[in-house]
């Protein structure tokens, strides 16, 4: 659709800014809650599915955090730029959806449903 940053019209960069930085939120704060189970799952192959699952939600908000860096006039697909978005920004400028902010007092279940509601969620957007 777009070869570029620049390609975007003005009038559609701060929606596309807010929904790129929306997705990567999400799966920047739940890699994070994730991987707070790691070497405390219910049993190995557990654990170590739930931490690979916690690296891949980082890397792919990594990688969606370039989009929207490139959209705000910093250097796209850089790794510098996606982190001083993923770690630069105070929490009250996140936007992730509901039912990634809570901890899961590490309840089993509610990780794994919490995973399962936003793979699905994600699936629809």
């Amino acid at each position: 659709m777009f070869a570029k940053p620049s390609d975007v019209p003005q009038s559609l960069k701060p929606a596309l800014t807010s929904y790129l930085l929306a997705m990567a939120d999400d799966k920047f704060l739940l890699g994070h809650h994730n991987g707070e189970w790691t070497g405390l799952g219910p049993f190995l192959e557990a654990d170590i599915a739930f931490s690979n699952v916690a690296q891949q939600e980082i890397a792919h908000a990594q990688e969606l955090y370039k989009l929207p860096a490139g959209l705000l006039g910093r250097e796209a697909d850089s790794t510098v730029a996606a982190n001083e978005l993923a770690y630069g920004r105070p929490a009250a400028e996140r936007l992730c959806c509901r039912f990634v902010e809570p901890e899961d007092d590490f309840d089993w279940a509610v990780a794994v449903c919490r995973q399962c509601f936003f793979d699905h969620f994600d699936l629809l957007r």
